[in-house]
């Protein structure tokens, strides 16, 4: 990603106001207290490349004929092992996993990726998508969860925003970690070892 490119901007807030960028000027009028700077993003010139884990024939040719709407390139893996190889020997931004998997879950995965310098940001793709999943991934610092068939729109919206979490993440030069005070699952691991030793 090439450096960031600000445009100057006036303060004193202006309410109801649509921003618009173009051209070295925006409209947008920033209050006192904040700098008279906004930062732009240049636009992504290479496809961002997402890992799909496990997902059946058919949902992952929906996710491909979804993606050719997006800035997005899809690989795809059929175990944990072989998503973890993937994800270790190219820049990934986002991991989509199939809640079971065959050499494990979704879990053992997101345990292994979350280890990696910049870890992608986590979906578990499920036909039974109820709340309880959706907590448990959130929970343990898992990104979203999808509900399978894809939806088009759901599917856009999650994967723009997860691959904008993840640039803004290792832009700020911090490593993504689930909300403080909530245990880690290696955490736990190490506690249930430590605790079966003595």
């Amino acid at each position: 990603m090439s450096a960031k490119r600000y445009l100057p901007v006036e303060k004193r807030n202006t309410p109801r106001a649509v921003v618009t960028a173009g051209g070295g000027k925006t409209n947008l009028k920033l209050g006192a207290d904040m700098p008279s700077q906004i930062c732009t993003f240049p636009h992504r010139t290479r496809p961002e490349a997402v890992l799909a884990v496990n997902l059946s024939r058919d949902d992952h040719s929906a996710l491909s004929a979804m993606f050719t709407a997006l800035p997005l390139r899809l690989i795809h893996a059929e175990t944990s092992v072989q998503g973890l190889r993937q994800a270790m020997s190219q820049p990934v931004r986002v991991v989509v996993c199939e809640r079971d998997l065959p050499d494990g879950n979704w879990k053992h995965l997101f345990d292994k990726v979350g280890e990696l310098a910049h870890p992608p940001r986590f979906i578990v793709a499920s036909r039974l998508a109820d709340e309880r999943l959706w907590a448990e991934v959130l929970n343990l610092g898992g990104y979203d969860v999808l509900a399978t068939p894809f939806d088009a729109d759901e599917v856009h919206r999650v994967m723009s925003y997860a691959v904008d979490s993840w640039h803004c993440q290792v832009d700020a030069g911090a490593k993504y970690a689930p909300a403080p005070g909530l245990p880690s699952r290696r955490r736990q691991r190490e506690a249930a070892r430590r605790s079966q030793a003595s």
